[in-house]
């Protein structure tokens, strides 16, 4: 759906230099930037999504540079609010205590998550009305594209073990 989540680059804290790309490594503490680097690195686009080892989600309205930790889905031709939207219905579909020090989320896993988005008639998913409330949802597979009814996704795939 949105191609291929990509996988950031190992920087030693040791190896970084100071500079003004924001570094993006998992945690919470200042949405995860751990530091402003100046190294020649990899640059992601705006407006895209970044999931931690832990499975969190966050929206980054700025290009940044970030470690293997992180996972990157690639929203960048969404408008704005509707790869926020995606990026909630990611952080709820990946963040749910799955992930932790010892069963790391990878980029493949990001490319395994099924969320929940608004739908148009013909089932493709609605970015208009993201910004909007009460509309149907469907579940999708973010590599294959796979659209479910949301309430039966849930009926056949969502209930607690």
């Amino acid at each position: 759906m949105f191609g291929k989540s990509t996988r950031g680059i190992r920087l030693k804290g040791d190896d970084r230099i100071s500079g003004a790309l924001p570094f993006v490594t998992a945690g919470e503490t200042d949405e995860g930037i751990s530091a402003f680097i100046g190294n020649s690195f990899h640059v992601f686009s705006k407006n895209t999504v970044t999931i931690d080892m832990f499975g969190s989600a966050k929206y980054r309205n700025y290009e940044y540079g970030c470690d293997d930790h992180i996972a990157v889905v690639h929203t960048e031709k969404l408008p704005m609010k509707a790869a926020i939207f995606v990026t909630a219905a990611i952080h709820k579909s990946s963040h749910n205590g799955q992930f932790d020090y010892g069963k790391n989320f990878y980029a493949k896993d990001a490319d395994s998550l099924w969320i929940s988005l608004p739908v148009k008639d013909d089932k493709t998913p609605d970015y208009q009305k993201m910004e909007l409330r009460d509309y149907p949802k469907v579940c999708v597979n973010l590599q294959t594209g796979v659209r479910y009814n949301y309430s039966v996704w849930r009926f056949y795939y969502g209930k607690k073990k």
